[in-house]
């Protein structure tokens, strides 16, 4: 529970369709070190004191099974996804406002980063007080090139002021329900909404909060995953 006095809600857009690994469940709910991913990035959100609660936005024809996984914790609420993230996300700020009485502060998090911690979600919070905006990010260390015509190399792009965007992203309420209700559709993250009329500040995350998109990423975090749980 947040100490702080000014309620943190966290979002959780978790009603993807998961085509990209070819599963006949959602991707949150699929197996890794021995629980589903959700678990996971649950067991990190309920273990820092700055959540107060999380609703978590799932597809209609599972709902049954989010809720069962959902009910093991005290402080997480299931409601119905949309088609995209972005949508997703204005259910989850419409979810809110329903309530009536928001949040100071709204974290978003991918529901298959499940290898975030709450060092890292503590962080993110605490900055978030502070600046209003913001999204966890790591520097990018490939070398980029914009491609040109029959895969070419059209022109290379300074790598030093890249950084490839992560989660969570947290936002005062009130910037983030005015990026939602003025944003442009398919915006693919929820700084692209806000960044237009805000500050978006980048804080520091960390090489190993991936989001479990591939095969290889799923290999990768239960190799992560069982060293931790190993200590």
């Amino acid at each position: 529970m947040n100490s702080c006095g000014s309620k943190v809600t966290a979002i959780i857009p978790a009603a993807g369709t998961s085509t990209r690994m070819g599963l006949p469940i959602p991707k949150p709910l699929l197996e890794v070190a021995g629980r589903p991913i959700l678990s996971w990035t649950l067991d990190a959100l309920s273990q820092s004191e700055s959540i107060d609660d999380v609703i978590l936005m799932v597809p209609r024809e599972h709902r049954t099974s989010f809720e069962a996984l959902a009910g093991t914790y005290s402080n997480v609420s299931v409601e119905i996804g949309g088609a995209s993230r972005q949508e997703s996300v204005k259910l989850g700020l419409e979810v809110i406002a329903r309530r009536g009485a928001a949040p100071e502060i709204v974290l978003i998090h991918d529901a298959a980063r499940c290898l975030v911690t709450p060092e890292i979600i503590q962080r993110s919070v605490d900055r978030a007080r502070v600046c209003g905006a913001l999204t966890v990010a790591i520097p990018v260390t490939d070398s980029i090139a914009e491609a040109g015509e029959g895969q070419t190399i059209a022109r290379s792009i300074d790598r030093s002021k890249l950084w490839a965007i992560q989660t969570p992203q947290v936002f005062r309420y009130d910037l983030i329900k005015r990026g939602h209700d003025e944003g442009r559709p398919g915006a693919t993250d929820d700084t692209s909404l806000v960044s237009p009329f805000a500050t978006v500040n980048i804080e520091r995350g960390d090489v190993q909060n991936l989001k479990v998109t591939t095969q290889m990423d799923l290999i990768i975090a239960e190799q992560i995953l069982r060293a931790r749980v190993k200590g």
